[in-house]
């Protein structure tokens, strides 16, 4: 009986052996597929960390794109309205030129000349009074009231 006690024994201990390996693999097969969980997680992690930065760059390039797009039409637009100023100025200057030629009549006078020959400021003067004159004179007749209120 003796002997059966210490089969049954044995074969208890080793159950006990076998299952404490069997346990202890489990065990590490569990840790093992743990740590590939975590690595997976770890590796989407930065895949997803790269991607996010990767999408904020190409943001930031096209915000910084369109920005230099802007830039560039205001500074067409600017330079197109500081020309047609340039060109309206010189218009002016022109017509000022022409008008002050035709009330010193020297217009066909060449610039030496027209610079030697200036008017003074009553001549000036007299020729913008008398220009007044006719265009006063020039208005009544259209209106047909030559002499206004002259007669009362």
């Amino acid at each position: 009986a003796a002997g059966a006690v210490q089969g049954i024994a044995g074969a208890a201990q080793g159950a006990v052996d076998s299952a404490a390996g069997a346990a202890q693999g489990v065990a590490g097969s569990a840790l093992a597929a743990g740590e590939g969980l975590v690595g997976q997680a770890g590796a989407q992690g930065q895949g997803a960390l790269g991607a996010a930065m990767t999408a904020g760059q190409g943001l930031l390039d096209q915000a910084t794109a369109l920005g230099q797009g802007v830039a560039g039409a205001a500074m067409t637009a600017g330079q197109g309205l500081l020309d047609q100023a340039t060109a309206l100025g010189q218009g002016a200057a022109a017509q000022a030129t022409s008008a002050m030629q035709g009330l010193t009549g020297q217009a066909g006078a060449a610039p030496g000349q027209a610079a030697a020959a200036m008017p003074s400021i009553d001549d000036i003067y007299e020729g913008v009074v008398e220009r007044l004159r006719r265009d006063v004179l020039a208005e009544r007749e259209r209106m047909g009231d030559l002499l206004g209120d002259i007669l009362g």
